[in-house]
């Protein structure tokens, strides 16, 4: 087994350096630890053992999670992370030869993790010209029976684009009609337009046809907590916790304690906080793309903190090669749309000041023209 090369966490982390301006992580401003003592009752005391651990997970935040999907402490599993979360899905489910469909385009772990662990990928399209909606009828086509898993993220990474859960329902039916697992990961649910509920508490538990994942690491301000977990039924949750001890035995208890405390007294709050920016920068962007139609096209995100917009096919632009261009000679970071496996797109996030949003398109617009 070899691991693979993750192209968007190297594009990522390697021009991170040069970059002046980023527009392309996707994790909310980090929340200062006043504010987060101001949003809850947060104390700690001074005979705190820092030795603690709990390979159950912390009980504050297994408590919140119950309360959130509507579960069973038996249904949760906590994870370092939403990766880790995904891994020990993709670990504990999956053996060599068996077949995977994954939305494409798609966050790269989703499909490179399962690929790395010997199951075949089959891609199930999202397509601009549809507004990156899922095709049932497609994914219909494509189950076999060496189908073991279907992998979808809602809000859509990269477009933004919300799953409703009367399709979540009818994927999930489908599911499990053919003995198929589907993991949604929810990273970004939360951030939608439109408070939704999670597919664990509307679909429900009850069989072994859906799990979901998610972290505190994208819209809460809390990401380096580092803390993420997995709901799914008790059969596949103790197959995961199996699995866990496996790996980090533990997530970081202190982090999780944290974790746990902003989810059951500030997540609304926190929501708020991460909605509050994103609706002012959201005219922002629709307008500029709006002005410049004949460079570029979007589908608008149905919330969240980012979209996926469309280089005007006549321009012939690889997206990678525009990204280089744009850090070299603007100082601008974006997410190449190769890197998730769609060229001629690019993941733009838009967290930032005003100011420094609208600089950024500039530079983006100035590079298009001169390429």
């Amino acid at each position: 087994m070899q691991l693979p090369r993750i192209e968007l966490f190297h594009w990522l982390i390697e021009n991170l350096p040069k970059t002046k301006l980023d527009l392309a992580n996707n994790s909310i401003t980090g929340l200062p630890f006043d504010e987060f003592q101001n949003l809850t009752d947060f104390k700690i005391s001074d005979k705190f053992n820092l030795g603690k651990n709990d390979p159950f997970g912390a009980e504050e935040l297994k408590g919140a999670l119950v309360e959130i999907y509507n579960c069973k402490k038996e249904n949760v599993v906590t994870t370092t992370g939403g990766s880790e979360a995904n891994f020990l899905v993709f670990l504990t489910m999956l053996k060599a030869g068996d077949e995977v469909i994954v939305e494409q385009p798609a966050y790269p772990p989703l499909w490179l993790v399962p690929q790395m662990l010997g199951a075949r990928i089959i891609y199930w399209e999202r397509r601009f010209e549809n507004n990156f909606e899922l095709d049932i009828t497609d994914l219909k086509q494509k189950i076999s029976n060496k189908t073991k898993l279907i992998v979808i993220t809602n809000l859509h990474n990269p477009s933004g684009v919300l799953v409703d859960i009367h399709k979540i329902q009818e994927i999930a039916e489908l599911a499990a009609k053919h003995n198929v697992l589907l993991l949604i990961d929810e990273m970004f649910l939360d951030a939608a337009n439109t408070p939704q509920k999670s597919a664990a508490s509307t679909v429900g538990l009850d069989s072994d046809s859906v799990l979901i994942t998610a972290s505190v690491s994208k819209i809460y301000g809390i990401g380096g907590l580092r803390t993420g977990w997995i709901i799914a039924s008790k059969n596949i949750a103790k197959r995961c916790l199996n699995a866990k001890w496996q790996t980090t035995v533990a997530a970081p208890y202190f982090s999780e304690i944290v974790s746990g405390i902003a989810l059951s007294q500030a997540r609304d709050k926190l929501v708020k906080r991460c909605k509050d920016i994103a609706k002012v920068n959201f005219p922002i962007v629709k307008n500029w793309i709006e002005t410049h139609k004949d460079l570029i096209d979007w589908v608008a995100p149905d919330g969240g903190i980012m979209c996926f917009p469309k280089f005007n096919e006549n321009l012939g632009i690889d997206s990678e090669k525009f990204g280089i261009k744009l850090i070299n000679e603007k100082g601008v970071l974006i997410s190449p749309g190769k890197h998730f496996g769609l060229d001629g797109h690019f993941r733009l996030t838009y967290l930032n000041s005003q100011a420094e949003l609208r600089t950024g398109l500039e530079a983006i617009v100035e590079i298009l023209e001169d390429m």
